[in-house]
């Protein structure tokens, strides 16, 4: 191999490394802005429940959206990082409560609470 050549598969390599780079911090800010507006519509909607006895929408479905995306990540971090029990731990109570959210958001639409 020659100078260019080498200089040439350095760059593709990095180009590709710096494109995944990009993706994963693109992922990782798009989550994180969905978790905030998610919990500031929760708060407002708990809020106007609470203190006016109704809300332009039902709290419990964008409590469920953070359970199940908190979750999501959980199982993914324990998934590549199997030392930490702890986050084990904290996924199953997340879906837990997820699932506990779901029963919630159903017997309160059939009537049954």
């Amino acid at each position: 191999m020659n100078k260019d050549e080498i200089l040439a598969k350095s760059r593709k390599e990095n180009k590709d490394e710096r494109d995944l780079f990009i993706g994963k911090t693109a992922n990782e800010n798009a989550y994180v802005a969905v978790t905030l507006v998610f919990s500031l519509l929760s708060i407002v909607l708990f809020l106007q429940k609470l203190i006016f006895d109704t809300a332009f929408a039902d709290y419990r479905v964008f409590v469920l959206a953070l359970l199940i995306g908190s979750s999501g990540q959980s199982v993914t971090t324990y998934y590549y990082d199997r030392q930490r029990k702890s986050i084990l731990i904290e996924a199953f109570l997340e879906i837990i409560g997820a699932i506990a959210c779901l029963i919630s958001i159903i017997a309160s639409g059939m009537g049954w609470i």
